[in-house]
């Protein structure tokens, strides 16, 4: 008979074994799937938490925050601008009147709320786009719109603003 300890290591063990197995899994038949074929695009492995199995489905790891923030963007194509209507840490929605295509790479310009001079993201990237609106990922941050980000971020976490959404 085992005790309730034992029983718990046993559980325990065979979880840690399956999400070993499930790994090398995983990485064994992207290398066999992959070989020879190199113009087909997979997404890239999750970090934890980061999607569920069942299609792929987003989970969002942090808060977003509701915001009325102006913003220009500048791609390789194109300018303009819009209003940033929610942020997190890692990345923002913009309304705008333009269709952005997913995977555009762009810089932005946002106008902080206290803050005289706009903060410059060097790089984001779009990854959604839909009616009016698209969401982009921030790449590349400096240290200083990284500063005033962060600045910004812990005001909204604890300042009279709206509390975040999930």
């Amino acid at each position: 008979m085992l005790s309730v300890a034992e029983f718990a290591a046993t559980i325990v063990a065979a979880a840690i074994m399956a999400q070993g197995v499930a790994w090398l899994y995983h990485r064994c038949s992207g290398r066999l799937a992959g070989a020879g074929t190199s113009d087909i695009r997979r997404p890239r492995p999750a970090l934890w938490g980061e999607t569920t199995r069942a299609n792929f489905h987003y989970v969002r790891r942090r808060s977003r925050y509701p915001v009325d923030c102006p913003v220009t963007y500048q791609t390789n194509q194109s300018a303009g601008d819009g209003m940033v209507t929610e942020m997190s840490r890692e990345g923002w929605r913009i309304q705008t009147h333009t269709l952005m295509e997913v995977g555009t790479l762009m810089s932005l310009r946002i106008c902080l709320p206290g803050h005289a001079a706009p903060v410059v993201i060097s790089r984001a990237i779009v990854r959604w786009s839909e009616n009016g609106a698209f969401g982009v990922a921030l790449l590349t941050l400096d240290p200083s719109p990284a500063a005033q980000l962060s600045e910004f971020f812990s005001t909204l976490t604890t300042g009279p603003v709206s509390a975040p959404m999930r």
